[in-house]
């Protein structure tokens, strides 16, 4: 593993690098690292040639000064375990003076409604700062991939959105929070909770669990006040919030709608550290397969292998059962019991024609009578009130009685 300290000769080994055609993953951390960062590096690793990853305790993205001075600092336990890890680290590990050029002090990003809730409701120029670090550290680096955690999901819609403003020519991957099997989401900043600590801040799982497995059934008022019962017997953790938002604009909702990708978001203070958590709430309607449209007993009229596939129907057949150019059909043979599946060719209206056409002509012989079935997916309740389009040919001829 390398180490830098200085942005030129990094740049530099970078630019190296890149002309050599290798590609570049990055891990921008603080430092403290743990199983949770490991799985963004091994990540990292496996889909880049060499990874960087930054320790940099960022000054501007601290609203609370004693915060900023008590937040795990270990770096030589940090380069011990990267070590460990791969030789294909490269570890960029910058003062505040390199990264600032000794002015240590947040850029202005305009984000909407991104940065105004949770975080950005209780921790007052903090995404600015964060969206400031990520941006010098972005430019610096130029990686091709990036990697973050779901546990900061504000932090990362706040970053995917710097991406977008700035054009910068880079993919983020979302990776999913690394928990411990208490569930307790990995932090750095579990390592300031005594064991005793740690086992209370679980609770904050189960709250978010308790969201998830109720979200459904639930109404959003007493998913709050179940959750808020939760904590009642713990007086060691102190709720800053609980809230629940939609994902892409982060806004907490008032009400849910199905089809939507909601979050539930937790922070709180358990024995004076604060830790934040987040769980999906995806609320998807349950589709069945349907019948759509059916023609019961018609005629093939014709048989051609040299075709390049599909079944032709007569036109005013199609139209008369809902089925459209393209549509995947469903051919069941009365005569040999064949069930085959194909693609709908329109044929000249009021021929009456049923041409089985490609390799499926095998499965048929001129005179056999078929049953043409299609399907629809929709939801439950949708297909308790749909009607299918059911027609009954002259079976002689195949036209419309």
């Amino acid at each position: 593993m390398i180490i830098f300290k200085n942005i030129p000769d990094f740049k530099n080994h970078l630019r190296k690098l890149k002309n050599d055609n290798f590609r570049i993953g990055f891990v921008p951390t603080m430092g403290a690292l743990h199983d949770g960062h490991i799985s963004l590096i091994k990540k990292s690793l496996l889909e880049n040639d060499y990874s960087v990853v930054s320790v940099f305790i960022n000054p501007t993205q601290f609203n609370n000064i004693n915060d900023f001075e008590s937040y795990p600092n270990d770096i030589s336990k940090d380069i011990e375990l990267l070590n460990s890890i791969s030789e294909n680290i490269i570890l960029f590990n910058p003062d505040a003076d390199e990264i600032y050029s000794g002015k240590v002090f947040s850029d202005s990003y305009d984000f909407g409604d991104l940065d105004k809730y949770m975080e950005g409701e209780h921790r007052k120029g903090h995404f600015q700062g964060v969206a400031t670090v990520v941006h010098k550290l972005f430019e610096i680096v130029t990686a091709d991939n990036v990697y973050f955690g779901e546990k900061d999901f504000q932090q990362l819609r706040i970053i995917e959105d710097l991406v977008l403003k700035i054009g910068f020519k880079l993919k983020i991957t979302r990776c999913e929070t690394i928990r411990q099997n208490d569930g307790l989401a990995l932090s750095s900043r579990n390592k300031k909770l005594d064991i005793s600590s740690q086992k209370i801040a679980t609770n904050l799982f189960k709250a978010l669990s308790f969201a998830k497995k109720n979200f459904e059934n639930l109404d959003l008022e007493k998913i709050y006040t179940n959750v808020e019962g939760l904590f009642e017997n713990f007086p060691q953790i102190s709720i800053e919030y609980f809230a629940i938002a939609n994902e892409k604009d982060l806004k907490p909702i008032k009400k849910k709608k199905k089809n939507q990708k909601y979050r539930a978001f937790i922070a709180a203070y358990i024995s004076g550290v604060r830790l934040i958590d987040n769980i999906k709430l995806y609320w998807f309607l349950m589709n069945i397969e349907i019948l759509k449209s059916k023609i019961h007993r018609v005629k093939v009229t014709g048989a051609d292998l040299n075709y390049i596939g599909s079944i032709t129907i007569d036109k005013d057949l199609m139209d008369a059962a809902n089925i459209i150019e393209g549509e995947k059909i469903q051919i069941v043979n009365n005569n040999n019991g064949e069930r085959l599946e194909t693609y709908v060719i329109p044929g000249s209206r009021g021929s009456g024609e049923i041409t089985v056409n490609g390799a499926a002509a095998r499965k048929v012989s001129i005179g056999d009578v078929l049953i043409l079935i299609t399907y629809a997916s929709m939801s439950f309740d949708e297909a308790k009130n749909f009607k299918p389009s059911i027609i009954f040919p002259n079976e002689e001829n195949n036209l419309l009685k």
